[in-house]
């Protein structure tokens, strides 16, 4: 408070008012203006009550549309989530850790999808052994427990021997179906030069009898067993499977047929014809390839990928167009074929030619289908955009990976990267920054997303699993997990931690 050293003199005058007046109230006079100027506003209101309402209703809904339709556009792109792989169910509040699963060798957080299925309150794991003869099992846990309810061997390749400079031509593979899981194994194996028309080569081991096998997702009887060509590929859909089956001879088509995957009754079968220029009979590799017939599903179209050429086909089997391409690469709204030439990428659709200026395009772990019009480009140092439709480049920024592979996640048209304890956020469409998130103890580079949550692995005294907001990056929720957690999965729309001693469910009981 301020010092007054004194006090200042005052004169005092009698101001002459005149003759006594009644002191005027001025709130009671706003009061009488307000009445005075409502009951106006009324009596118009009942003069023109059609015209009133009209205008009543136009004003309401004036300010309440725009509200109504952002927030059925919200919840329109968070119900469209439930269909893609990868993005969790909306987690609005922190989740509790349930159970945590006996130890499973051979899991990989990339490829979880293909690895893990949840059917009829069952988690089926696909596990396999490492080194060069791998072996493979299912493994299935009651998902409100964690215990396990069945297991059951699937293959394993032959003991090797003192066989040097190997590679294994293992097709194990499954899908699952609501009713069962489904698997290509392998029956009986081969050893063979990996190239026989050239000296010092490796050896190959190959299938030399493969079967198609489901097993009940409750109880792990096997329902069917089909011998199957040595090269195929599966499918699951809409409850059946689809398999792609690769030809022995040179001449042959490939097939591709439906089958119920309990009953192993065919649906329908169709020829998947051999290109012209195609010549020979391919060698399998241990890679695979489009030597053999691939099939994939893409949104309600099936893709047999075979000897330069992609042949698609309707559900019902009925053809559906043809792609001059080795392989179809759907990524960010368009389908793509690399071209290893130039090298970029070309689009099916319209042959436009896309230049990667030396960069890759990314693997994206969660993509929500925003911005679909923008690719996302890995280059030395840099991330860029590029348009789809011009395949020119829409924008570029710095972004140091130091030999790391990102996690990244595109979300409501936002580009979030995870590398090296830092997580950026940016605007997809124009590349501006929107939030950093910055930690030491941000783990691996492991992220997912339910659309509006951006939820890492962050170590520090303890260590926790943090949803950031997708818009502002502010922290909205935080749950303490096991010290030995590694990364974080998506199996079916539900959050799994894995670590080396199994995978541990996160529940949202809400």
């Amino acid at each position: 408070m301020a010092r007054r050293d004194g006090m200042d003199q005052v004169e005092l005058l009698e101001l002459d008012h005149g003759p006594s007046e009644t002191p005027v109230d001025a709130v009671d006079r706003a009061r009488g203006a307000v009445r005075e100027a409502a009951g106006g506003a009324l009596g118009w209101i009942r003069r023109h009550l059609v015209l009133s309402i009209v205008v009543i209703a136009a004003v309401v809904g004036a300010i309440a549309a725009p509200v109504v339709v952002s927030a059925r556009a919200d919840r329109a792109r968070l119900a469209s989530l439930a269909a893609l792989p990868g993005v969790l169910a909306p987690m609005d509040s922190a989740p509790r850790v349930a159970w945590t699963s006996p130890p499973i060798s051979g899991l990989s957080v990339a490829a979880i999808d293909t690895q893990a299925w949840v059917r009829d309150e069952v988690l089926v794991v696909r596990e396999s052994t490492g080194g060069p003869a791998q072996s493979h099992m299912l493994r299935a846990l009651d998902l409100r427990s964690g215990e396990e309810v069945w297991t059951t061997a699937l293959s394993a390749a032959p003991q090797l021997g003192e066989v040097e400079s190997v590679a294994v031509a293992d097709p194990t593979a499954c899908v699952a179906s609501p009713r069962a899981v489904v698997c290509l194994v392998p029956e009986s194996w081969r050893i063979a030069p990996e190239h026989p028309d050239e000296e010092d080569v490796g050896m190959l081991v190959e299938p030399t009898a493969v079967r198609l096998r489901a097993y009940d997702v409750r109880t792990g009887g096997q329902v069917l067993d089909l011998p199957v060509a040595q090269r195929s590929s599966v499918v699951e859909l809409d409850g059946d499977v689809v398999l792609a089956q690769t030809p022995e001879s040179g001449t042959d088509p490939a097939t591709l047929t439906r089958l119920d995957p309990t009953t192993g009754d065919e649906v329908w079968s169709v020829d998947v014809p051999r290109p012209t220029a195609a010549g020979g009979v391919p060698r399998p590799t241990a890679a695979g390839g489009s030597a053999d017939a691939q099939v994939q599903l893409y949104g309600e179209v099936l893709e047999v990928s075979w000897l330069g050429s992609v042949h698609q086909f309707a559900g019902d089997g009925s053809p559906a167009g043809v792609l001059d391409a080795d392989v179809s690469w759907h990524q960010r709204g368009g389908r793509w074929a690399y071209d290893m030439g130039t090298p970029g990428l070309t689009d099916l659709d319209s042959g436009r030619h896309v230049d990667l200026e030396g960069g890759v395009v990314p693997w994206i772990a969660a993509d929500d289908g925003s911005a679909p019009g923008v690719l996302v480009v890995q280059g030395e140092g840099v991330l860029r955009g590029v348009g789809g439709v011009s395949g020119g480049r829409l924008w570029e920024v710095q972004q140091a990976v130091r030999g790391a592979l990102p996690a990244i996640v595109v979300a409501d048209e936002r580009l979030a990267v995870l590398v090296d304890g830092l997580l950026t956020v940016r605007d997809l469409r124009t590349g501006e920054g929107a939030w950093v998130f910055e930690s030491t103890g941000l783990l691996g580079e492991s992220m997912v997303t339910d659309g509006e949550h951006l939820i890492v692995l962050v170590a520090g005294e303890h260590r926790s699993v943090v949803a950031l907001d997708l818009a502002d990056g502010h922290r909205a929720w935080s749950v303490r997990v096991p010290t030995t957690f590694t990364s974080l999965a998506v199996v079916d729309h539900r959050l799994f931690g894995v670590s080396s001693d199994g995978l541990t469910a996160l529940v949202d009981d809400l």
